[in-house]
């Protein structure tokens, strides 16, 4: 499932909550690389290597992809304490 790839995979960069840590919050409306599920997805899969996201094209399938990219779109709003600032647009 989505939310158990998430906390396996992703909680070192940006917290289980999804606030961020060493990188982006996820629970914000402020997108670097655009917040719609098709963006998101992209990100996932290819990555956005020179930031230090690698992609996970190799690991999961499109359809797993597209489930953990919902889950990230799910955190919106969430406001976790000690969350890191928006960044991006």
């Amino acid at each position: 499932n989505a939310k158990l790839i998430f906390i396996e995979k992703c909680t070192a960069c940006h917290h289980e909550d999804g606030g961020g840590s060493v990188c982006p919050n996820l629970t914000d409306k402020a997108w670097i690389h655009g917040g719609d599920i098709n963006e998101v997805y992209h990100t996932i899969k290819h990555g956005i290597i020179e930031k230090g996201m690698i992609p996970w094209k190799n690991d999961y399938n499109n359809q797993q992809i597209y489930e953990i990219a919902s889950y990230v779109l799910s955190l919106q709003g969430y406001n976790p304490p000690n969350s890191k600032v928006p960044q991006g647009e």
